[in-house]
């Protein structure tokens, strides 16, 4: 490679040693290095491959906090030259055997997430060649769901009004408490069921 290539306000030349500061993609490429005298020359050449190290450009939460109902999709991107791999690992453990998927594309999902799935997941970005690597961790907390319990009257004079009553029951809270996403079972007459909270 020719000097005129190199960016003169980052390349350092000294005693026959070539420094190039925050060296870039485009300079890699051959480089050949001559020596001469009154007697003669000699030249030797090196190849010079600048890599771009992994970095993320989507982490994962550093928390995530869901019930046992709630099945999990996590995101974790990375680029860099060459292109990463990204990979999920648990600490102390193992991903959910059949119930869980880290794809090429760095998405970590776990299907009917259980209590003992909490813990530290770490998403890892690493190129080949390249002893840096990118980390991200996550702390998973996973709660068992309470249920909510759905109770209508249907009233003698209108038919179509119902009356709906929600609480929660649990072992930690009995009170009732304002439920957000819920569904309606639309049944004739007088009902009580159970379903899971999501």
């Amino acid at each position: 490679m020719q000097d005129s290539h190199l960016d003169q306000a980052r390349t350092v030349t000294e005693d026959g040693q070539l420094s190039i500061l925050n060296a870039e993609k485009k300079e890699s490429g051959s480089y050949k290095c001559e020596a001469s005298n009154h007697l003669g020359q000699d030249s030797a050449f090196t190849q010079l491959n600048v890599v771009e190290l992994p970095q993320f450009i989507t982490k994962p939460p550093s928390q995530l906090q869901v019930s046992t109902v709630q099945n999990i999709t996590v995101r974790c991107q990375a680029t860099g030259d060459p292109q990463p791999k990204v990979t999920w690992v648990k600490e102390n453990g193992e991903l959910p055997v059949g119930r869980s998927k880290a794809s090429v594309d760095g998405t970590l999902k776990i299907w009917n997430p259980k209590v003992e799935d909490s813990g530290r997941y770490t998403c890892v970005a690493s190129s080949n060649n390249i002893f840096a690597k990118a980390i991200s961790t996550m702390k998973l907390t996973v709660k068992k769901a309470g249920k909510i319990e759905y109770e209508w009257l249907q009233s003698s004079t209108k038919r179509s009004s119902l009356l709906v009553f929600w609480y929660i029951l649990s072992k930690k809270k009995k009170k009732p408490t304002f439920v957000t996403n819920y569904f309606l079972f639309l049944f004739s007459g007088k009902a009580s069921i159970n379903i899971l909270l999501f």
